[in-house]
This record gives structure tokens, sequence and C-alpha cells, in this order.
């Protein structure tokens, strides 16, 4: 009897100890659930490209910003349409004061970063910060599809007032001297030259929702203001050389140098202009 009470535990504890070292070896080498707590992961292939981040470099982080606004960096191909994406100026209370976009400065048919530049205007808010925001091409028009890169901005003190002009495209107008003779007063900061926030303003105009869609700046979208210098009653202004290409016919480039000639001689400081591109004014706006 005492002989198989000693076997039947002997059984026993060997049955446990199988047990036992077979739940080990279960449980060491089960897969794993991924999907813990409603959580899926995801993995990334290390033959897949990461999507770019965007990169500002116009305006800076906190920096004093004014009207109109220069804005320039990198954005992911991807955020185009059309070559452009849209950028919003809003206060301190997130309320949309301007609205308009950027373009891009080279293929954007691609997921590497690609440059950007833009210029908008907006009236000057009440609250002393705001933010610069660009987002991506969103046909869907759903949130959850919307991506968005924000720049917190101080916004300028002191304003004016000062005319850019532009061209009567309404139907039925008629402009025998192909000229852009049309004044439209615009606000700007005065944290920056006259004479140089009025041209970013005539350069601005097209790339921005206006309200009067029958006046049009004649100036090619996407045109930089490299610098504008004011001498002895001359005023000197040298542009990219986006201002000159795919230009033809005599009209277009009169209404081209009477829109920046009109726009600068409403200074009585400014007697003449001289427009260049990139340095060079002797080849500048050939019909």
């Amino acid at each position: 009897m005492k002989h198989n009470l000693t076997a039947i535990i002997a059984v026993l504890v060997v049955g446990v100890v199988v047990y036992v070292t077979g739940f080990w070896f279960q449980t060491k080498h089960q897969t794993p659930d991924t999907n813990t707590n409603n959580q899926i992961t995801t993995t990334t292939p290390a033959t897949s490209t990461t999507t770019p981040s965007p990169e500002v470099t116009t305006p800076a982080p906190n920096s004093v910003v004014g009207t109109p606004l220069e804005i320039a960096g990198q954005l992911p191909g991807s955020w185009f349409f059309e070559a452009t994406a849209r950028v919003d100026v809003l206060d301190g209370n997130r309320q949309t004061m301007a609205t308009g976009y950027v373009q891009a400065e080279g293929d954007w048919m691609t997921a590497s970063p690609v440059p950007f530049y833009g210029i908008l205007s907006f009236t000057p808010p009440t609250t002393a910060t705001g933010f610069v925001i660009l987002k991506n091409d969103n046909p869907s028009g759903l949130l959850e599809n919307e991506l968005r890169y924000e720049i917190p901005v101080q916004f300028a003190t002191g304003t004016a007032k000062v005319k850019i002009f532009l061209s009567n495209t309404e139907e039925g107008a008629t402009n025998q001297d192909c000229i852009a003779d049309q004044p439209h007063e615009v606000t700007i900061s005065k944290n920056q030259g006259v004479a140089k926030a009025a041209i970013l303003s005539l350069l601005a105009y097209n790339m921005q929702n206006n309200a009067d869609e029958d006046l049009l700046s004649s100036i090619p979208s996407g045109t930089k203001l490299l610098s504008v210098v004011i001498d002895n009653g001359v005023a000197k202004v040298d542009f990219s050389k986006q201002l000159d290409e795919g230009v033809a016919g005599s009209c277009r480039v009169g209404m081209i140098r009477s829109a920046i000639e009109n726009t600068l001689k409403q200074f009585t400081v400014v007697e003449s202009v001289e427009i260049s591109v990139e340095g060079d004014s002797e080849e500048v706006l050939q019909p």
C-alpha cells in the first residue's frame, strides 16, 4: 500500500512539471497580440520613404510681421495641388484675417521637399499675436485628412494707406493705352519701407482671395521683390526672373511696366523708375 501511494504521488508530480513546462514554453513563444485595447500598431517597412516635415524660413516663429507678409520655405510635394498650397493668417482669437496661397518653385509631383514662396496682405488685427497657417491640398474637405503647419507670430503696430495700380478685367472694359491705371487702396505696416510694402502689395494681389474680381495685377504670380532703392529721385527696383518669364506682347509688357511705375510714382520722392530682373535692366520686359 505504501509503495502504491508513493507511485501515485510520483505520477502527480511529473504531471504538474510537464504542465507547467508546457505552459511556460507556449507563453514564451506565442505571437503577441498587436491589437490590445483596440490599438492597432503599424510598422513602416525599411524600404519606405518617410514624408518630410514642412520647413518655414520666413516668417520665423514669434517674429514681428507686418502686412504684406512674405512666406517662404519648403513643403512636401504632396501638400500642393496645381503647384499651390493654402495659407491663412489668423489673429490671436484664431479668426481668419486673410486667405491665399503659396506657390511651388519647382516640380511638385514628388514626395520630396519643394521650395515655396507667397505673399499675403491682411488688415492688421487688434490682437498683438496670431498665427500663419499652411495647409495641405485636401479635396475631400474632411478634417481628418487635413494637415497644417502653424507659425506663431507677433503683429507690428502702426499702419499707412498706399495705392497699387491694377488692370480692369471687367467685361466690356477697354484699355487702349495698355496701362494698369486702376488705383486700389491697401493697408501696409510701417515696420517696412512704404515703397517696398507697396510693391509687395502689388505682387500679393493675385495670390489671395480679393473682393474685387474685376481688378487684376499685371505682375506674374510668384514674382519676388529682390530690392528697391530710391536715390536722387530714381526708384531702382529689382525682381526675380518670374517677372519676365512667359511674358509676350507689347500690351502685356506695357501693363506690367505701368503697374510698377504708377505704384512707385505715387510717392513724391520718385521721379522715374528703373526696372531690372536679377540685376539686368537691359533686356527686361521686351515684347
